[in-house]
């Protein structure tokens, strides 16, 4: 997609206060990684799933965004968003768990 029609948001890509987050994601994600490629610095497949750099400034919209994707999601780095990211996973299985 060209900018104009991109549907990711851009979190202030190239500042000095962007955040380096590192996960892994299903390597099926790819709808996620073409709504999102403004943000990612890298990207390559390991095995079944593919090891993604994104840089943003920004952390609620990407845990929740990361928190959508079907099947197994594993945050890198650095540790307080995957511990951010756990969380939420956690407190959304929960809701499920109640329904």
């Amino acid at each position: 997609p060209t900018p104009d029609n991109r549907q990711g948001q851009d979190h202030g890509h190239g500042t000095a206060a962007d955040l380096e987050i590192h996960v892994l994601i299903p390597k099926e994600a790819v709808l996620f990684l073409e709504r999102n490629q403004n943000i990612i610095e890298s990207s390559e497949i390991i095995g079944d799933m593919r090891k993604v750099h994104f840089r943003v400034s920004q952390t609620n919209w990407l845990r929740r965004a990361l928190a959508s994707i079907d099947g197994d999601v594993v945050v890198l780095h650095p540790d307080s968003f995957a511990r951010e990211f756990r969380t939420l996973a956690q407190i959304s299985l929960s809701g499920y768990k109640m329904s």
